[in-house]
C-alpha cells in the first residue's frame, strides 16, 4: 500500500476448502519493501521466514496454534545479497521446509554486496522454532540463490540455479548438520533454470526444473521436466517432459506431494517472464 508494506498468512484447516482470516506478521515502512517470503507446515506449527530489506536481516515467526497467532520475530541471519544488480535490492531468498517438530530455515548469503550468493547458509530448530543451531554451509558454490528446499524425516533436500547453466543439487542426512552438494550440467546448448524439489515416501524425491535452450546468447524456447530419484537425491534417472509448449513456459515451477500424489504449477506466458495463465500438471 502507499503507507507501507504488509506480510499476511491466512490458513486453511479443512484441507483449503476455506480459509481464515488474515493474520499480518510483518510490517514496514521501508522503501525497499519485504523479501520473498517462505512458509512451512509442521506437526502443530506453521512458520514463515522472510528479509527484512531495509538492513538484510533474516526474519522469522512461528504459529503453534493452527496460524491463528504468531509468536515474537526472530532474527536468524544477515545478507547483502541483492536480486537486483544496478539497484541493489537486499533479499535473502529464503528456502524454508518442516518435517515432524523440526524446521529448517535456507537463505543466500553475500558477505558484502553482490547479485550473486558466495554460498547457501541454514539453520535448523528441532522444537518446532523454539531453538536453533548455529550456523551451517549448506553449499559453498556461486549461485543465483533462492534455495528450494524439503525436509522428510532427518532428510532434508535443496536446489539451487547455478551461474554455469546447471543446478546446484545437495542433500543432508543427518538433519543438517553434514551435507553434501553436486552440479546437475546442462546439455550443451541447453541451460537448467528455476527448480524445485521435494520428497516421496520409500526414500524417494522428484527434481522439476525448466530446461532452455539457448543459441548465440539467446533464448528461444523452454519447458519444464521432471527427475526422479531413487535413493532421496543421491542419484537421479532421466528427465521426462512435464510441458513442453516452449513459447508459454518461462517462469519457475512449484511442486508439492501428498503420498505417491503429486502436482507441479507453473506460470505461462511469453518469454519476457510476464506471466499470463496458471497451469497444473499431475505425475502419474
Amino acid at each position: 500500500g502507499p503507507e507501507g508494506d504488509s506480510l499476511f498468512v491466512r490458513t486453511s484447516r479443512n484441507d483449503g476448502a476455506s480459509f481464515g482470516v488474515k493474520q499480518e506478521v510483518f510490517f514496514t515502512t521501508s522503501g525497499g519493501g519485504i523479501g520473498v517470503p517462505a512458509v512451512a507446515v509442521g506437526n502443530d506449527f506453521v512458520a514463515v521466514a522472510w528479509t527484512d530489506r531495509r538492513n538484510g536481516r533474516i526474519k522469522l515467526r512461528v504459529s503453534r496454534d493452527d496460524g491463528r497467532n504468531f509468536g515474537k520475530t526472530k532474527v536468524l541471519a544477515r545478507t547483502k545479497l541483492s536480486i537486483d544488480c544496478k539497484n541493489r535490492m537486499t533479499d535473502g531468498l529464503v528456502g524454508l521446509a518442516a518435517s515432524d517438530k523440526r524446521l529448517h530455515l535456507a537463505w543466500s548469503h553475500a558477505p558484502k554486496r553482490s547479485c550473486q550468493a558466495s554460498a547457501i547458509r541454514m539453520r535448523t530448530s528441532t522444537d518446532r522454532g523454539a531453538d536453533w543451531s548455529r550456523t551451517r554451509t549448506l553449499t559453498k558454490r556461486r549461485t543465483y540463490g533462492w534455495p528450494e528446499l524439503d525436509a522428510r524425516g532427518r532428510t532434508v533436500v535443496a536446489t539451487v540455479q547455478s551461474p554455469t547453466g546447471g543446478l546446484v543439487l545437495a542433500r543432508s542426512g543427518k538433519n543438517g548438520r553434514g551435507w553434501q552438494d553436486r552440479l546437475l550440467k546442462a546439455p550443451r546448448g541447453f541451460s537448467f533454470s528455476a527448480a524445485d524439489i521435494t520428497l516421496l515416501p520409500n526414500k524417494k524425491a522428484l527434481l522439476t526444473h525448466v530446461t532452455e535452450r539457448v543459441k548465440r546468447n539467446r533464448l528461444l524456447n523452454t519447458k519444464v521436466v521432471s527427475r526422479r530419484s531413487p535413493d532421496d537425491g543421491r542419484s537421479w534417472n532421466q528427465p521426462k517432459t512435464v510441458a513442453d509448449r516452449a513459447k508459454r513456459l518461462r517462469m519457475a515451477p512449484n511442486v508439492a506431494a501428498n503420498s505417491t500424489k503429486v502436482s507441479i504449477v507453473v506460470q505461462a506466458g511469453p518469454l519476457d517472464g510476464s506471466p499470463r495463465n496458471l497451469f497444473v500438471s499431475r505425475l502419474r
